[in-house]
């Protein structure tokens, strides 16, 4: 993915990468006192589709694809200053006037632990973990 700013969309292979997230399940059965699951399901990340005009897929390997529009993206970046801003009740990135959304300049796996993301703002602070983003898919907190 890096290096290729053609604008296809491209697909990147990574076996072996693994996130972890509870099951609704495990989740309801496994919860301490104070509301925190204390165990969770792995699965692993068999492809990565990136479309740097509309989105970012994910396959896990129980069959999951979860996939993402690149403006729920960028308003979810992990960085600490995207999430400081959203803690705060502000946006956390302002698109130019006439701008049709954000696009992916260049993304780059991580290690086994996530996608970076430079975006067309400029921004490239946030690593999206395979987990975060499982949970985000199945509508639990990241």
């Amino acid at each position: 993915m890096a290096g290729d700013h053609s604008g296809k969309e491209e697909t990147r292979h990574v076996s072996e990468h693994r996130a972890w997230w509870p099951t609704a399940k495990d989740a309801e059965a496994q919860r301490r006192p104070g509301g925190d699951t204390v165990s969770g399901v792995m699965a692993e990340v068999v492809d990565v589709t990136v479309d740097r005009q509309h989105s970012v897929s994910v396959v896990y390997d129980d069959g999951v694809t979860a996939a993402f529009a690149l403006d729920e993206l960028r308003r979810a970046c992990p960085c600490a200053g995207c999430r400081g801003a959203r803690e705060q009740g502000r946006e956390p990135f302002a698109l130019p006037a006439g701008s049709l959304g954000p696009t992916i300049t260049d993304a780059e796996l991580v290690g086994a632990w996530g996608l970076s993301v430079r975006w067309s703002d400029g921004h490239e602070a946030g690593i999206y973990s395979w987990d975060a983003m499982r949970r985000w898919h199945d509508g639990l907190p990241a």
